[in-house]
Parts: structure tokens; sequence; C-alpha cells
């Protein structure tokens, strides 16, 4: 079983993590940086949240520790930096 970071807990992210957690082969941390959107993460799925600021790269290195792959369904304007931390801890 991978265990998968999946960053944005809005609508999309919230549809990833369902069809993640589906598959049975997947354990998802989701991490964002609203507590209020990570509330209803808790409420829809089974899944571990954190809130994360994914503008500060030292929380999103952090937020990977002990991931197998990162997901982003977070603003185009995160994707690079969310890239350069998955760089540097060695994340897919």
């Amino acid at each position: 079983m991978t265990d998968v970071l999946l960053l944005g807990a809005g609508k999309i992210g919230r549809m990833i993590g369902t069809l993640l957690i589906r598959s049975g082969d997947y354990r998802v941390r989701v991490g964002d940086a609203s507590a209020a959107a990570l509330t209803r993460v808790e409420q829809q799925l089974d899944a571990e949240t954190m809130v994360v600021d994914a503008d500060d790269p030292q929380a999103l290195m952090e937020a990977m520790d002990g991931a197998g792959a990162v997901i982003s369904a977070l603003s185009y304007r995160q994707n690079p930096g969310v890239a350069r931390a998955a760089l540097e801890r060695g994340v897919s």
C-alpha cells in the first residue's frame, strides 16, 4: 500500500482522495491551508488530514515525510513549489 500526500482539500482534491481510497491501494493524507476544508475532508473521507502552507517550502517538505507519492490539487501557482519540494525529498 502506497502512502500518498494529497495537497488540496477542495472539490477536486476530495474527488481524487475518494478515488484513491476506494481503490484500496493507497493510504491518503490530505494537506491544505484551510482548516474548514480539512474538516469537510474528515467528514467525507477516511483520510488523515494536516494543515500545510503550500507557500512555505519547509512546511511542504515536512508534510512529504513518509509519503511515497504526492499529488497536487492546488492552484497552478503553487505547483512549482510542490515539485521542488518533492524533488528535494525524493518523492514522486
